[in-house]
């Protein structure tokens, strides 16, 4: 299992994806909310798989993370 779990969503508010699936996983999951370090919002339309992963490199050399 990952360590460290970033998690990429494109909506906001309550009709937030991200922000239900961070909901279920603290209130079912906790061993998987404790890994969960950060969420970004994207433009999912506009970002292409290799662009989302520089996006997650770039978060986690930011936040001290190797």
């Amino acid at each position: 299992m990952a360590e460290k779990i970033l998690i990429f969503g494109s909506g906001t508010g309550e009709s937030s994806a991200m922000d239900h699936l961070l909901a279920d996983l603290k209130r079912d999951h906790r061993d998987v909310a404790e890994k969960v370090i950060g969420s970004l919002v994207v433009d999912k339309h506009h970002r292409t798989e290799g662009q989302l992963l520089a996006q997650a490199r770039e978060f986690f050399a930011s936040e001290g993370f190797s």
